[in-house]
């Protein structure tokens, strides 16, 4: 049994992982140079700095059973960051510190490419076209019209934006993922020579005490939703490097801008957002995710159609974050699983 999986992203390799496991011949897809989607991490002169996803966190059993098994790996960490939230438009401490947040060890990437080991990958593969033939397979096509190969099964973990394209050829499936929105973000990486004056490693730029979502991040004048101190997270390199995030009206509203522009407000913002004087980064990068965080995350974990072979999964079938996206990948796994026993068990 063949099985395509498009998006190699958390929710693809957890799929590709648990299915592989269960005997499958798997085949996992990305437009990347690599894996990972969103647990991305961009090197710089002398470092990397996490410009995607930021930590995580774990709530579910079966996802904080992973998570430990991850920690005795020595693939992921917890993270002791000061952080701190918005009142009367300064940081203060954040007062509620029950939260654990986990990172990936060195960087968040890193977790991504340890999932990836030992699954066929192909990087740099962009699918343009999902049909299915004849015979009852599919049959995928990448933007350059060459043929990638036939497959019984098939999964999509890109954005339902993306999906809903893919999907033209089975109406119910498109419908379906059609009504979920992604919204985007802006990040730029900044990097410094010497070490900041901030007492904070990281601050929820809209969220404020009074803890109302964008309080102070859907204006203009105040773009930011999250600035965090990359190196103060274990097993960074030293260097003072911080990750700053546009919120998601800002990033809307300027989703086309210069990345120029971007990077120099956004720098701007982080220094006002702080209280301190403008210093001039040694190095600056801006980077678009088109696709960022779930508006409207859907409640079933994933969407599969055991008839016709084929089925969506993401972080937005199940909430907005990495315990989500690995939650919608091992629920894809079982209804796939489940598909090919009922079909054996038919023979």
């Amino acid at each position: 049994m063949r099985v395509a999986i498009i998006g190699a992203g958390m929710t693809g390799l957890t799929a590709a992982r648990a299915l592989v496991e269960s005997g499958l011949d798997v085949l996992v897809l990305d437009k990347g140079r690599g894996p990972g989607g969103r647990m991305a991490s961009k090197r710089l002169a002398s470092t990397t700095a996490d410009h995607g996803a930021q930590y995580f966190t774990a709530r579910d059993d079966r996802f904080k059973q992973q998570v430990a098994q991850w920690i005795d790996d020595g693939i992921v960490d917890q993270w002791h960051g000061r952080l701190g939230v918005i009142s009367d438009g300064r940081p203060v401490p954040l007062t509620d510190n029950s939260v654990r947040r986990y990172v990936g060890r060195p960087r968040m990437s890193a977790l991504t490419r340890y999932l990836s080991a030992g699954l066929e990958i192909s990087t740099g593969c962009r699918v343009a076209r999902v049909a299915r033939t004849p015979g009852g397979q599919w049959t995928l096509d990448d933007d350059a019209g060459r043929n990638i190969g036939l497959f019984d099964y098939v999964i999509l973990t890109v954005p339902p934006e993306q999906a809903a394209v893919l999907l033209r050829g089975t109406p119910s499936l498109a419908s379906s993922v059609s009504g979920t929105r992604m919204l985007p973000c802006w990040s730029v990486i900044l990097r410094f020579e010497k070490r900041l004056p901030v007492k904070f490693d990281g601050v929820f730029a809209s969220r404020s005490m009074s803890h109302q979502p964008e309080a102070q991040g859907t204006g203009i004048r105040y773009p930011l939703s999250w600035v965090a101190r990359n190196s103060s997270k274990p097993g960074r390199a030293p260097d003072e490097c911080w990750v700053v995030h546009g919120s998601t009206h800002w990033s809307q509203v300027n989703l086309e801008a210069d990345r120029e522009f971007v990077q120099q407000r956004l720098t701007s913002a982080f220094f006002e957002l702080l209280g301190q004087p403008g210093v001039a980064p040694v190095e600056a990068i801006a980077h678009r995710w088109r696709f960022a965080r779930c508006e409207n995350p859907r409640p079933d974990g994933c969407v599969w159609d055991a008839d016709l072979g084929i089925g969506v999964a993401g972080d937005w079938c199940q909430g907005s974050n990495v315990e989500a996206a690995f939650l919608s990948g091992q629920a894809i796994a079982e209804q796939l699983t489940r598909t090919v026993r009922a079909s054996q068990a038919t023979r």
